[in-house]
């Protein structure tokens, strides 16, 4: 099995163009249970290869759901902004749109659903991050549910992982939207 690293490079190596399918993985996601009960929805602004999360945003915040959108800090720790437009979002140390510190902290036990991003995910609902350990830390202090965006041509049978690696109950992709094995 490969490591991390080698993992991530692999995935990375696909390109960093973004594939089609953004739309029908908003529409799965959408339509899903887990969307719907739903009432606080921490997402992620999709950027590089990521899906395109811009239309799903506005979709969250048209519907009256409270939008949280992650602010990151140095060692890999983030906490959960509202967010009631996609104006005045600044850019991170990554390049990525988020809220700074002038949006409101939302607690995680607040939280419903996480939509959670990766380079890469398996079918028990591993994912290959890039690498800064953002995500796993937050995940390790949330009760609510998460769903995984991937696109089909980067799922695979296994991530590497480690023992700190949390997966996510579900992942939509451009073509299904998958109970995650366990």
């Amino acid at each position: 099995m490969l490591t991390k690293k080698e993992f991530r490079l692999s995935i990375r190596a696909l390109g960093n163009l973004r594939p089609e399918g953004s739309l029908s993985m908003t529409g799965f996601i959408l339509d899903s249970e887990q969307y719907r009960n739903a009432s606080t929805i921490m997402a992620f602004y999709g950027v590089g290869s990521e899906p395109d999360t811009v239309p799903l945003l506005n979709r969250i915040l048209r519907d009256g759901k409270r939008l949280c959108l992650p602010m990151t800090y140095a060692g890999g720790i983030m906490d959960a902004r509202l967010v009631t437009s996609l104006d005045g979002l600044v850019e991170s140390r990554y390049g990525i749109p988020e809220p700074s510190a002038d949006f409101p902290i939302v607690p995680a036990d607040e939280i419903d659903l996480i939509l959670v991003p990766g380079l890469s995910f398996d079918l028990l609902g591993f994912r290959m991050g890039h690498g800064a350990g953002y995500y796993d830390r937050y995940l390790s202090n949330f009760n609510g549910q998460t769903i995984g965006l991937c696109f089909e041509s980067r799922l695979c049978n296994n991530v590497p992982r480690d023992e700190y690696d949390l997966p996510v109950e579900y992942i939509a992709t451009e073509s299904r939207f998958i109970r995650c094995n366990r």
